[in-house]
């Protein structure tokens, strides 16, 4: 069978080395990203899942945020359904179609506030389809797409999982309906809803505002070609830490061996506190450390 070369084009999640801990056997490629589909067999995950609850990293499930005075309006716009009766803390299925009236997406779209709203979508790009319909009317709306990387969790067992984390008030939200609970001082929106008929809850889990810190402060960390004393490489399918010591500052996403320079180069975000050129740090691969040197140019 063909094998799938593992690059950074591949988009690993925020759970992908959770997941290969846990043992996972295969993946499938769903909007350019890792979603695993099978750890000890097709046969024994069904049967697991029918009487117990499993954790599933759907990252995959990715958001197209619409927010602004025109939020509601352009989410109308995308679909037949009528959705003037939805409200705040509810979601819907929501077919997207094309001027033809072809299908172009059939994901959930959750209604934060009036002009707050998620489209988690399926397996097709969408976010551009519905930049292009805002721009062309012009409506007053931001569109992009959140730090936001959803997990599942589902099976028979999984209300009670739920509420052990996040409380018994878990029970009470309602089939498609969503709620804020908090985790370790964080609020996340929860709600009743996923892939599986076995009942169970997807959690989507927000990452930070660090734009606006970095906007009010200025960079704490750059990019800088850095080279690696090796003879080899693994393919540099998922970020790599840069070692100071023990203490992590930073991480290469693109590296390559270079037959002109008889080394291994690469690029990476290095902490301020470690950037300067002639810097001596180790990078973690898959193979093991790897000691590395921050340089003053890129390699030509």
């Amino acid at each position: 069978m063909a094998l799938i070369s593992p690059s950074r084009r591949l988009r690993r999640t925020p759970f992908s080395d959770g997941v290969e801990a846990a043992g996972v056997k295969a993946f499938t490629v769903y909007n350019r990203m890792l979603l695993p589909t099978m750890f000890r067999s097709v046969e024994e995950d069904y049967h697991h899942l029918k009487h117990a609850v499993q954790l599933w990293d759907v990252s995959v499930e990715r958001q197209v945020e619409v927010r602004g005075p025109d939020a509601g309006r352009l989410i109308q716009m995308l679909t037949p359904r009528d959705l003037r009766g939805m409200l705040a803390g509810q979601c819907y299925y929501m077919p997207v179609v094309d001027e033809t009236g072809g299908m172009l997406n059939d994901p959930v779209v959750v209604k934060l506030s009036e002009d707050r709203w998620w489209i988690s979508i399926a397996d097709s790009d969408l976010l551009l389809w519905v930049k292009g319909v805002a721009y062309g009317y012009r409506l007053d709306v931001l569109v992009d797409e959140p730090d936001v990387s959803p997990l599942a969790v589902q099976g028979p067992l999984a209300e009670d999982l739920m509420a052990r984390v996040f409380g018994e008030s878990i029970r009470d939200v309602r089939f498609f309906r969503f709620g804020w609970f908090d985790f370790q001082g964080r609020a996340m929106a929860i709600a009743r809803s996923g892939y599986s008929k076995q009942g169970g809850f997807e959690i989507y889990v927000e990452g930070t505002a660090a734009v606006l810190r970095v906007s009010a402060e200025g960079p704490v960390q750059q990019l800088r070609p850095i080279a690696l004393d090796s003879k080899t490489l693994p393919s540099c399918d998922r970020a790599w830490p840069v070692m100071a010591g023990s203490r992590r500052v930073g991480q290469i996403t693109s590296a390559a061996q270079s037959p002109d320079f008889k080394e291994g180069v690469a690029i990476g975000m290095v902490r301020m506190t470690h950037w300067d050129p002639g810097t001596e740090l180790s990078v973690q691969t898959p193979e093991g450390a790897i000691p590395a040197e921050v340089r003053e140019k890129y390699w030509i």
